[in-house]
């Protein structure tokens, strides 16, 4: 029964596409997005929360996947995608996908009629998702499902990893609270926030699918059952991460800005 319950999670752990960005790595996006809001956003958002943060709720839409009555969401969290492919002229895919949660719950927060407990959910799945699309691997690969079934060995750890799981917040990973660590990122130039806040959503899905060529670059031989990542591998995508993260960030603050007042 053990080796059972060991194996079925060995397989779970490599094969599922919808492992989400850390809680701090989401907390860190919420955060710069709360220190860039309007004052009316400001207020609308602590109507809709009861005065909790975006912080304390940018990672409920990962604690509820294990809900039956929320099991078709995790399908939300992700896109994939073939070669030669982007997101130019998308067209959602049945069951969902993260480029059509992201259009349909920005939506529903709008909706003046919506109760509010319907806003509520829409706020805190889109706050979430709009982390998820900045994470490349989240908008990965059809072949290895974003990564989860590339093997890693990370720093000699005697830990299994995968690469998904490396983008996931062992990239950004730092002592520092989500708070503390969010104080560490610099304010972007006004030209670069204005390049950053006027994008649409395809937009971030494509450049997270650009940023995947860097992502398998490994320095070494790809023929290797598990890549050796380290030092070199680190410090050259971290700061890829880190940006991916500043970016969500503002990027959330200018969308909840743009919704009207009710």
């Amino acid at each position: 029964m053990i080796r059972t319950v060991i194996f079925l999670f060995v397989i779970f752990f490599y094969a599922t596409p919808v492992l989400a960005w850390w809680e701090k790595e989401h907390q860190v996006v919420a955060i710069i997005a709360e220190n860039n809001l309007s004052e009316a956003a400001r207020k609308q958002v602590n109507l809709l929360l009861d005065g909790e943060s975006l912080a304390s709720v940018s990672s409920w839409a990962d604690s509820i996947k294990s809900d039956p009555k929320w099991a078709h969401s995790k399908r939300w969290h992700y896109i994939n995608a073939g070669p030669n492919q982007n997101f130019d002229k998308h067209r959602p895919v049945p069951v969902g996908d993260i480029l059509w949660a992201l259009d349909y719950f920005y939506q529903e927060l709008q909706k003046p009629d919506n109760s509010k407990q319907a806003r509520r959910e829409a706020l805190m799945f889109f706050v979430h998702f709009v982390g998820d699309v900045h994470q490349p691997l989240h908008v990965g690969k059809y072949d290895d499902a974003g990564g989860n079934r590339v093997a890693v060995n990370w720093y000699n750890s005697p830990r299994k990893h995968n690469l998904h799981r490396v983008w996931d917040g062992l990239l950004t990973h730092s002592k520092l609270s989500a708070k503390e660590y969010a104080k560490t990122f610099e304010k972007p130039s006004k030209s670069q926030r204005l390049k950053w806040q006027h994008s649409t959503f395809a937009d971030w899905a494509n450049e997270s699918l650009i940023l995947n060529e860097n992502i398998y670059d490994f320095g070494v031989g790809e023929d290797q059952k598990i890549m050796p990542l380290g030092r070199w591998y680190h410090e050259k995508n971290q700061p890829i991460a880190k940006k991916r993260l500043h970016q969500a960030g503002i990027r959330l603050a200018f969308y909840l800005n743009r919704i009207p007042l009710n």
